[in-house]
């Protein structure tokens, strides 16, 4: 019989020891908040604190969402969410712009080892604040269950404080993996525009 190679020994306990840790050091997820959602959705209603991609710590609402001011809220799972993010780069807008990554469903170790990585390079050099939703209790305050990775929602958070489902939509599957062309991106993010300065 052949001896296994001690080097294949260290190397493959090294792995196992290093799979372990993380698994062990990495934030355990926190229990989905248990309020009941109110039937109006309101500014008061909406979480009183977010976490941003690329931003350490969190942030108070008031910080993000100023109160008494229109703001366009875009919420979308990764396919979606690398066509709705350019939006502030293709075109100028007269309201304020957010959008939230909706991924609270992904396995939590998955979450912080994989789609944070991947969130940090779609908002690499956009000044377009991202929620980082980790939890899903930004999703969970407007009533949004879908979790379809290739649609995007739209919200407005109004001057006087009522939160409005507007309209979604989709993009193309494997969006992230660059299965859309430019022209494609820019006649989403056209017609997104379009349909908020019609409402």
């Amino acid at each position: 019989m052949h001896r296994i190679p001690v080097i294949l020994v260290i190397t493959l306990i090294t792995t196992i020891f290093l799979v372990g840790f993380t698994y062990l050091a990495a934030p355990k997820p926190t229990q989905q908040s248990k309020q009941t959602i109110p039937h109006k959705i309101t500014y008061n209603s909406l979480p009183k604190n977010f976490e941003l991609v690329g931003k350490e710590g969190l942030i108070d609402k008031e910080q993000l969402i100023k109160a008494q001011t229109k703001t366009i809220v875009a919420i979308a799972n990764l396919d979606a969410l690398v066509v709705i993010n350019q939006l502030k780069q293709h075109f100028s807008t007269d309201f304020d712009y957010i959008t939230a990554a909706n991924i609270s469903q992904a396995p939590w170790l998955i979450k912080k080892m994989g789609v944070l990585p991947t969130l940090e390079k779609i908002n690499a050099n956009n000044t377009t604040p991202m929620i980082y939703d980790y939890n899903g209790w930004f999703a969970q305050s407007l009533n949004l269950k879908d979790i379809d990775p290739s649609k995007y929602f739209i919200y407005e958070i109004t001057s006087k404080g009522d939160v409005l489902f507007l309209f979604d939509g989709v993009v193309p599957m494997g969006a992230m993996e660059g299965n859309i062309t430019q022209e494609q991106t820019a006649e989403i993010l056209q017609t997104i525009v379009n349909r908020l300065e019609a409402k």
